[in-house]
């Protein structure tokens, strides 16, 4: 029996079949809590230009880099004070920005929390006033405004501190008033501008370390911007090194010490030695993440040329001009310099202390090596003495070869 057609009859004619829907069009992928696109600021001199990133619920991304790199201005376009040039940004479900479509949400329609340089807390409010202040802004009921309050100020250990006035608190005090008023109405992103720029060391790393564990047990997404090695590198789920308005280098802590992509980025962690050669060999070995390049850099010393070790990160060629970078806790010095029944050393030179600074668990060396000055860290007392012949090496795992 053959197929029977259906139709359907409208005054006689026969209705055409439906058209096929159109394919659905999958929604873009969202890889990110924050999501920034294409973001510049222009101020001729400075500013930032076409930064893209995202950051995951509940992570905390550092913007570091020298004064004037872009890092502030980045963040302030984030929280709406700045309107930016070009660009896209989206917290969640919301666009906040985007400036192709004449978008730009006002800082106070924005659900995020800022924490200033300069604290910024009002002197005429109490403690309590100043933690309370977003939550009466936004109209909760005042039953509610206490606990909540309350909790803040135990969170950030300033409980029974509410009556007091900002005046009479210390600097780290007031920070904490500003990281609990920041979180009382729990934003969605969490904006920290050098917030422990204006403390002494000892008030900087217990508030550092009140941020650390806020972050954590509320699980805040956060951007924060320091030129602090120190800070990014403990707080940090993620780093993005900024230079000139643009972003650099993305990756973690691990990652960017062990595989800079430039002196800059390398010296911006934390001090390094640098020893200039040239690329004498490549060859692949697997190392602790897998297959990785080592190359062999001739360094020329005053006596001869010696041959060092080092993990080639990003592209090089033989005979090109490159750098080996030492960090001054890798370096091992050892004291046997003219021992002949020292065993054999690798990637070792020789040379002569000419400064030893002991502090209260590390002692750094200051060693001539002819071509340079090397600076070593060793924990605990002194093993070396000023006049001192020595030989200082490191390992390969922790010797870096860049390109100039």
């Amino acid at each position: 029996m053959g197929r029977k057609t259906m139709k359907t009859s409208t005054g006689g004619r026969t209705a055409p079949a439906p058209s096929p829907a159109p394919a659905e069009t999958a929604p873009p992928r969202r890889t990110g809590h924050l999501e920034v696109a294409g973001l510049t600021r222009d101020f001729g001199s400075g500013g930032v230009r076409d930064a893209s990133f995202s950051v995951e619920r509940g992570q905390l991304v550092t913007l570091l880099g020298p004064s004037g790199c872009g890092k502030t201005t980045t963040l302030r376009c984030l929280a709406g004070i700045e309107v930016p040039d070009a660009g896209r940004v989206r917290l969640g479900d919301t666009t906040m920005t985007a400036t192709a479509e004449g978008v730009h949400l006002r800082p106070a329609k924005r659900d995020i929390g800022m924490v200033f340089q300069s604290y910024a807390l009002w002197p005429h409010m109490s403690v309590f006033e100043n933690v309370a202040f977003p939550l009466r802004t936004r109209g909760e009921r005042t039953a509610a405004i206490r606990p909540r309050v309350e909790e803040m100020l135990e969170l950030v250990g300033l409980e029974g501190m509410g009556r007091r006035q900002p005046s009479q608190l210390s600097g780290g005090q007031q920070q904490r008033v500003a990281l609990a008023r920041a979180l009382v109405y729990r934003p969605g992103l969490l904006l920290l501008d050098e917030p422990l720029s204006n403390l002494d060391a000892a008030r900087r790393d217990a508030v550092r370390r009140d941020i650390g564990r806020l972050q954590r047990e509320l699980a805040i997404t956060a951007v924060y911007v320091t030129h602090d090695q120190d800070e990014a590198m403990t707080l940090s789920d993620r780093i993005l090194v900024m230079r000139d308005g643009a972003i650099v280098q993305n990756g973690t802590p691990a990652e960017l010490l062990a595989a800079p992509r430039s002196l800059f980025v390398a010296g911006l962690l934390g001090q390094i030695n640098v020893l200039t050669g040239v690329l004498a060999t490549e060859r692949t070995r697997t190392g602790p993440n897998g297959t990785e390049r080592v190359g062999g850099v001739d360094i020329a010393l005053a006596d001869g040329t010696t041959r060092l070790s080092a993990r080639l990160v990003g592209p090089a060629a033989v005979g090109e001009n490159v750098s080996v970078v030492w960090r001054p806790g890798d370096i091992t010095i050892d004291t046997a310099a003219d021992d002949p029944s020292a065993p054999d050393r690798v990637n070792a030179l020789p040379g002569t202390v000419t400064a030893v600074r002991v502090g209260s668990s590390v002692t750094e060396y200051d060693i001539d090596a002819g071509i340079t000055t090397l600076r070593a860290l060793g924990l605990g007392r002194a093993t070396a003495s000023v006049g001192s012949r020595v030989h200082v090496s490191c390992p390969v795992d922790r010797s870096i070869s860049l390109t100039h």
